[in-house]
């Protein structure tokens, strides 16, 4: 999409933008804004159920995201209706989102 706005602008190796890039450029935008639009801010509307993570507890059947590394301050969660269902919560997650009910 750069190289094509790039071009558009006059900034790439045409002068000026031909009719086909002006049109991709409108079917790129249309679907970037058609994807924002998707995304919706949800309130939650029940209680979570959490635990404080213990340092150098086995983790095993708790999943952890790629981008989390567990360390203290993190929460365990679990699903009230399966417990067996349970998630790290990263400490700054929690801290700006959730508080003791």
């Amino acid at each position: 999409m750069q190289l094509v706005m790039k071009d558009i602008r006059g900034e790439g190796p045409r002068n000026r933008p031909t009719r086909s890039d002006r049109k991709r450029l409108a079917e790129l935008w249309k679907i970037k804004m058609e994807e924002r639009e998707m995304w919706k801010q949800y309130r939650r509307t029940g209680l979570s159920e959490m635990r404080p993570y213990v340092v150098g507890e086995d983790l095993t059947g708790t999943s952890v995201s790629d981008e989390d590394t567990p360390k203290e301050g993190d929460m365990i969660a679990r699903e009230p209706k399966n417990h067996d269902d349970k998630w790290l919560v990263a400490k700054e997650y929690f801290d700006d989102n959730l508080e003791l009910a």
